[in-house]
């Protein structure tokens, strides 16, 4: 009988792995993995790259899993900017952004699960749209004003705050 994992949007997860040492090692490893194989044609000298699916990884993970594996995102990161990249910043200048990423993912899948009641398992067509739906201001509905930062705007919205944020208009 398999174990359940701990529940995340009302839904148990079950990890295919039995160890969880094994877990956590194949979770790594695929992170620095895809990093490696995305790390093409990187904007110098932050090393953007046109193409990123570890954030993929580390929100699946997280959603289907659960938050508390976010200390792995931490490692994985980390390890990635290590091995990756050759450590192109001194270790704390790492350590934080390997902090600020394993946060924001964190604080997505939070949103999306806890907030918005995401179900992983794609169960409805409203799943498929609160994953994939784009902000309001990307697609030139809101005169907020942005960052860019899709969490952000989803707590907003949720909690009320500001309660001038404009749900709709033009953009000027």
């Amino acid at each position: 009988m398999a174990a359940s994992r701990p529940q995340l949007g009302g839904h148990a997860a079950v990890c295919p792995v039995t160890s969880r040492a094994a877990f956590v090692a194949a979770y790594i490893a695929a992170y620095v993995a895809l990093d490696w194989v995305s790390f093409i044609y990187p904007i110098a000298p932050l090393g953007i790259t046109p193409w990123n699916p570890p954030p993929g990884l580390s929100l699946a993970l997280l959603l289907r899993y659960g938050l508390h594996q976010a200390p792995w995102l931490f490692v994985a990161a980390f390890a990635a900017e290590i091995l990756v990249r050759g450590a192109p910043a001194p270790l704390p200048v790492l350590a934080l952004s390997s902090v600020v990423l394993a946060s924001g993912y964190t604080l997505a899948a939070w949103l999306l699960g806890a907030r918005l009641r995401f179900d992983p398992d794609f169960a409805s067509v409203r799943d498929a749209t609160v994953f994939a739906a784009p902000p309001p201001w990307r697609l030139g509905w809101s005169r907020l004003p942005t960052s860019g930062c899709s969490p952000l705007w989803v707590f907003c919205r949720s909690t009320g705050w500001p309660e001038a944020l404009p749900n709709s208009g033009s953009v000027t």
